[in-house]
């Protein structure tokens, strides 16, 4: 597939005002508690971390934590690829008087090393590095070529603790199971949101912001599923677009599926075989959304 948009769900998302004057403080205050889902890696990672090669010795991998006064450093591939990560930790554990300074750096690092991508959801990140009791985490673009380091205290810090249970049981493992799960989870966060005073607005819009994510989240297992069954990717460009109310970001807890795609233009002579893998992967998307808990349009409004 060549490039298409790293985010293959789009709706007319928007933030909805908090109401009069008078809940304007409020609704500052109360904001903090969504805001965290709407958050992307870049607004909260740190600037590119140190490099080294797989080749530099540990010598130089300190010397270059030192200068920087870094925690970790990522070793790369010439290219800028992180194959794996050294940080303060692997230096006490491992190497601190036990090897030698000439130790090449790829027999210390901890590989393969868990990468985020830079517009992956905040709460995504913060998830699989606590699950995986990580204090770094490489950020790389949509080439894979590592851009910036993201720090789960940094992280941490953009999201209170009373948040930290919506966001493990919002980030279920991507499967149809796991996504029936964070549709679940859903009713306990709007009620906690209701409970705390959020006004209905913003619950509705970060309610419609969560299904964009499973929209998104079950096209992405849906084109790997194709692949893996020898399909291929999809033939040209596409994007998924959700209308009526998740579009307008005013979704409540049990919406209708309302979804379309957009394809790039193609020949004539190719609609047989472009339309026939689109209207494939549109009955599994579909499928999966119904099994998930997002009903079939009664009006067949649906890719």
């Amino acid at each position: 597939m060549a490039a298409w948009p790293p985010w293959p769900v789009f709706g007319a998302l928007h933030l909805v005002d908090v109401g009069p004057d008078t809940n304007r403080n409020t609704g500052r205050q109360l904001e903090k508690h969504t805001d965290i889902f709407r958050m992307l890696v870049r607004e909260a990672m740190r600037a590119l971390p140190p490099q080294a090669w797989p080749t530099d010795d540990l010598r130089k991998i300190v010397e270059l934590m030192e200068d920087a006064r870094a925690s970790g450093i990522v070793i790369t591939t010439e290219e800028g690829e992180p194959l794996g990560i050294v940080t303060e930790r692997d230096i006490t554990r491992r190497a601190a008087f036990r090897l030698p300074g000439s130790t090449p750096a790829k027999d210390i690092m901890t590989a393969p090393v868990t990468t985020t991508q830079v517009n992956e959801y905040l709460y995504h990140a913060i998830a699989v590095m606590r699950r995986n009791n990580l204090r770094h985490m490489p950020v790389v673009d949509s080439s894979g070529i590592l851009i910036g380091m993201l720090n789960l205290h940094d992280a941490l810090g953009m999201a209170s603790k009373t948040l930290m249970t919506q966001i493990d049981h919002l980030t279920r493992e991507d499967s149809i199971d796991g996504l029936t799960q964070v549709k679940a989870a859903q009713i306990e966060l709007a009620d906690q949101l209701f409970r705390k005073g959020v006004p209905a607005p913003e619950i509705q819009s970060l309610l419609s912001h969560i299904n964009l994510d499973i929209y998104r989240r079950v096209t992405v297992l849906n084109l790997a599923a194709m692949k893996a069954e020898g399909l291929g990717d999809p033939p040209v460009d596409f994007a998924v677009i959700v209308m009526g109310s998740g579009g307008r970001g005013e979704s409540f807890l049990f919406p209708d599926q309302d979804n379309g795609f957009i394809i790039e233009d193609y020949p004539d002579e190719k609609h047989a075989e472009i339309d026939g893998w689109f209207i494939d992967l549109a009955g599994r998307l579909t499928r999966d959304m119904d099994r998930i808990g997002f009903e079939v349009c009664k009006g067949f409004v649906m890719a």
